[in-house]
């Protein structure tokens, strides 16, 4: 592969990934789509995820963000694998549970040094050709209390309530475990707990309706995954109540879930292989 002969990796709402290969190195260069290259929050997210480079295998590092006649890219070292998006028909027992507990190191560390990711999901989740778990994209992450952050993008679906609010100063760990168990709810499951064809309604729901259990679910690892997700009862629309009475609702919800990924690591070291598969129905 020359390079001039980019290959398409993907396409999202913003931006469009590639594929490209020079002196016989593989990298992906990431460029946001022309009618949004003028858009400051799509071109924030660019210039964020520079900022987070690791010295830790399965984070990333060598990221590079630069504009060029007005078009930004990102580029960044190319991993071979898939999703767990891509695998998850084929995730599960054993396989699945090593998966999540490496997700967790990762998370850990995360954790350790006050950044939170903001954008897991299983698309976010790489499973490499080398057997290692990797997470990507760190567009949405930010370490902790960072005043500069005014994010209103996120993740439909897998987002916490805190997160589409945009109440980003009290954004924490305890955000990106309510994520976690949304992923796991997925890999089960192949679906989430709820959703709608309009992203209006849809916002709504993953704002004010709890989990619900499902029986098709290990009944231990489904009280894990709706202590992940805790979230606050609302009495009326979150855009009724002043900002100071909005965090502290939404802090109560977070004050529910678990404080750590070390206590989510713990219960989920715990758990037989069988829980990590849908049940099989009996009817």
């Amino acid at each position: 592969m020359s390079s001039s002969d980019p290959i398409v990796l993907g396409s999202g709402n913003f931006s469009t990934t590639y594929l490209k290969s020079e002196q016989g190195k593989d990298f992906v260069l990431k460029r946001i789509k022309p009618k949004h290259r003028d858009n400051p929050k799509v071109i924030r997210i660019f210039e964020n995820e520079e900022l987070f480079q690791f010295d830790r295998e399965g984070l990333p590092k060598d990221v590079r963000y630069f504009e060029d006649y007005g078009d930004h890219f990102l580029v960044k070292p190319f991993v071979a694998g898939k999703s767990l998006e891509e695998l998850r028909k084929e995730l599960k027992g054993e396989q699945l549970k090593q998966i999540i507990l490496e997700l967790l190191e990762l998370l850990i560390y995360l954790e350790e040094n006050e950044i939170t990711h903001c954008d897991i999901k299983p698309s976010n989740v790489l499973l490499g050709e080398d057997g290692k778990v990797h997470l990507l994209d760190f567009g949405l992450a930010q370490r902790l209390g960072d005043p500069k952050i005014n994010y209103t993008l996120f993740s439909l679906g897998f987002a916490a309530p805190e997160l589409i609010l945009n109440r980003r100063m009290i954004v924490d760990t305890r955000s990106d475990i309510y994520s976690l168990g949304m992923l796991l709810y997925f890999m089960i499951l192949g679906q989430l707990p709820y959703t709608d064809d309009n992203p209006s309604h849809f916002t709504q729901l993953q704002i004010t309706y709890p989990i619900p259990s499902s029986k098709k679910v290990d009944k231990n690892l489904m009280q894990l995954i709706l202590k992940c997700c805790h979230k606050y009862q609302f009495e009326l629309p979150p855009n009724r109540y002043q900002d100071l009475d909005l965090d502290k609702r939404l802090w109560a919800g977070m004050k529910e879930r678990y404080q750590s990924f070390s206590d989510v690591k713990s219960e989920i070291e715990s758990f037989p292989a069988s829980a990590f598969q849908k049940k099989r129905s009996l009817f």
